[in-house]
């Protein structure tokens, strides 16, 4: 049975177009590797506020998901929505696996995550040969 994987990350402290883009690819990739994926940006506008709406779209998709990836790769970004997103899914017993580059000083940050790449290639491609492996 496929893995569901959540892409985590900021939206609202990054550009519209970096919060879709590295989804983008992270989707196209996954989906190669038999992965069901679950975008929070699918669907959605940049315009969206409707709070209620996006955090419990976003609860429900990582309640489906296996596990989290990440973006952490944005100092001075808060990733306030970021980390509650991992504590839910810490919560619910999901795998945490976080790519970038920005607060890997956190204590919470690394106690709640299993796995921590620098970038997001090599964060698919760990799922990848991870999924591999889980096939054979």
């Amino acid at each position: 049975m496929a893995k569901t994987v959540y892409l985590s990350g900021s939206i609202n402290g990054q550009s519209w177009h970096f919060a879709k883009e590295w989804r983008e690819l992270a989707s196209a990739e996954l989906l190669q590797a038999s992965y069901n994926v679950i975008d929070p940006t699918e669907g959605r506008k940049e315009t969206d506020t409707d709070s209620k709406d996006i955090v419990e779209r976003d609860l429900k998709g990582i309640e489906q998901a296996d596990m989290l990836l990440v973006e952490m790769d944005c100092s001075g970004t808060a990733y306030i929505g970021t980390a509650m997103e991992i504590r839910y899914a810490w919560e619910l017993g999901k795998e945490i696996i976080v790519w970038g580059k920005a607060n890997r000083d956190s204590h919470w940050m690394r106690y709640h995550t299993r796995l921590w790449f620098d970038t997001l290639r090599d964060a698919l491609l760990y799922l990848k040969e991870m999924n591999r492996y889980a096939a054979k």
